[in-house]
């Protein structure tokens, strides 16, 4: 690979993700991964889910005003509704991210209106955290909305038990593929082992989902700073199942499509450190 990065999904919490860092030390961190892997931009997706990590919004919002490399994506409370979002047009907002990791946060988003949806300033995103059993509530929003929804983490699948298979694990996922404005985000991978899935399994993943999606629909993304906790940021440049993928087609999946999303400027070679 001779061209810069961006990755879908980091995370920057100003005490570090488990609140045990120095201020600022996360971002240092990741500062000098972008310069050993030349990652020009990076979405940094916002979490205030648990009351430890409150004011995480306010925290990228100062960041981004410093470093315009950070794409902020701001968390959104489902059952607080999208008014908040009149707030991105005044903000370097890439977007709003929501987590349906419950019944009632899955019920509030479905609750949110068309109105509330179009006060989302044009070119916004929408990352999702959802399980796959959430994923008929995020699809009937893509069918509502032409805004582009990345689902995170290959939606974290239950692993294929002795009598079923990957493909059946991917069904709920790979039923949204038919919804042009439904992205995935190859991310997450270290969740997927922790829930039993095998290394083949995983390459037969992501192999899945690129065929269903398309690489201009799946993008790379790295989890930092959780994924640290598994394995290596490396390892997380290297996701399972692209072994097969050519040149062309591996530019796309580590940014180039990303970055026609997000109309940014194609990745350049030129701030790209060897690795």
């Amino acid at each position: 690979m001779d061209a810069s990065w961006i990755d879908s999904h980091i995370h920057l919490f100003e005490h570090g993700y488990r609140r045990d860092r120095p201020a600022g030390a996360e971002l240092t961190d990741y500062q000098q991964l972008r310069t050993t892997h030349g990652i020009s931009h990076a979405l940094v997706v916002g979490y205030e889910g648990d009351p430890a990590l409150a004011g995480n919004n306010s925290h990228l919002v100062r960041l981004a005003a410093q470093h315009d490399w950070i794409l902020p994506v701001r968390h959104l409370h489902p059952h607080r509704g999208l008014a908040p979002a009149a707030e991105l047009a005044e903000t370097r907002w890439a977007g709003v991210s929501a987590y349906l990791v419950d019944d009632e946060a899955t019920e509030a988003w479905d609750r949110w209106t068309d109105r509330e949806w179009a006060a989302l300033p044009d070119g916004s995103l929408v990352s999702v955290n959802a399980t796959t059993d959430r994923l008929p509530t995020v699809g009937a929003a893509a069918a509502r909305i032409g805004l582009p929804i990345l689902v995170s983490h290959l939606a974290t699948p239950p692993a294929p038990g002795p009598h079923s298979t990957v493909a059946e694990a991917l069904a709920p996922l790979a039923s949204l593929a038919r919804l042009d404005n439904v992205h995935v985000k190859l991310s997450g991978h270290w969740a997927m082992v922790a829930a039993g899935w095998t290394e083949p399994q995983l390459q037969e993943s992501t192999r899945r989902v690129l065929e269903a999606f398309g690489v201009d629909r799946v993008h790379w993304g790295s989890d930092f700073s959780p994924c640290l906790a598994h394995h290596d940021f490396a390892t997380a440049t290297h996701p399972p199942g692209i072994e097969d993928l050519s040149p062309a087609e591996l530019a796309d999946l580590r940014g180039g499509s990303l970055a026609r999303l997000l109309h940014l400027p194609p990745p350049s070679s030129s701030d790209r450190t060897p690795t």
